[in-house]
């Protein structure tokens, strides 16, 4: 978990805080001021620096020690800043929560893709037997459409696994014309 090292100093009614957050791997953070008012995050063309808000920063930080700082009005009290929350990063990949989502969601289109790969009626039959009856096939199918359109929001989705979704084609209409022909 990423420490935090904190100094304030306070200079003509203005308190200037400098956070030095040191990580042994890439971390998401969320770091907020614990002073009684608003945070006056560094700006650039007079807009706050991406992740700044009214009450702290939320960022990723790699590994080694990231400098970050912020003006206040109110005075300095102990604890200036807290770290709120804290989520390791795979090798500069995405959160680890991320991860087994990704994973529930590669099994999903490894099933799709085998259904999607029948040829004939009786491995269809089979297929779709196996995968939990036509109703389960199209819930897979629901399930499928609603990972493409969050992968697509996502910048830390693995791009293979989102081309993955992407070009899989579940026949679940041919699925269900056969079963209603049987």
């Amino acid at each position: 978990m990423p420490t935090l090292r904190v100094e304030s100093t306070r200079v003509d009614g203005v308190t200037f805080v400098e956070v030095l957050v040191t990580a042994d791997r890439p971390h998401r953070i969320r770091i907020e001021s614990r002073l009684d008012g608003p945070v006056f995050p560094p700006r650039s063309g007079g807009t706050p620096a991406d992740g700044w808000d009214e009450r702290g920063v939320t960022r990723t930080v790699d590994a080694g020690t990231t400098p970050l700082g912020f003006a206040t009005p109110a005075r300095p009290e102990q604890p200036v800043v807290e770290l709120v929350t804290s989520e390791p990063l795979t090798a500069g990949g995405p959160p680890e929560v991320f991860v087994a989502w990704f994973e529930r969601i590669e099994r999903r289109v490894e099933r799709a893709e085998g259904l999607a790969a029948v040829e004939d009626l009786e491995s269809a039959t089979i297929a779709v037997a196996s995968a939990g009856g036509l109703d389960a096939v199209e819930e897979l199918a629901a399930a499928l459409a609603a990972d493409e359109r969050a992968l697509a929001r996502l910048s830390v989705a693995p791009e293979e696994l989102q081309r993955r979704v992407e070009s899989v084609d579940l026949p679940t209409e041919t699925f269900a014309g056969l079963a209603r022909e049987r």
